[in-house]
């Protein structure tokens, strides 16, 4: 299986982040899940995109795909906002290569929806 997981953010109408092969995941209960958390790969985001670099990371919308090992699926953890756009939604399983036909389950989470200021 081609397919990944790992984590990405919403960024000018373009998915980015970081993606896992399965074997690079680590095992998180049921779930395979991205070693690295959004907070520790924001610099390298940075980095590339320079005029992200006095923004916080939780300020850009953002969530991680993992895959259920139990009920073999993956699981798009986002806002409200992303789960419910389709054209996002297809962004996404194109960047994680995870094709059409794929079980695929998407869950908004509080997590990833964006603080007020």
């Amino acid at each position: 299986m081609n397919s990944k997981i790992g984590i990405f953010w919403y960024y000018k109408n373009k998915v980015i982040g970081k993606t896992y092969n399965f074997s690079e995941a680590e095992k998180y209960g049921d779930f395979l899940s991205p070693i690295l958390g959004h907070y520790e790969y924001w610099e390298q985001i940075q980095k590339e995109f320079p005029e992200l670099y006095y923004e916080e990371y939780e300020y850009i919308p953002r969530g991680r795909i993992v895959y259920d090992t139990t009920k073999d699926h993956f699981v798009l953890l986002s806002s409200k906002k992303i789960i419910k756009n389709k054209t996002i939604l297809k962004a996404i399983k194109e960047f994680f290569s995870i094709p059409e036909d794929a079980k695929f389950v998407a869950k908004s989470d509080l997590h990833y929806e964006i603080p007020r200021v």
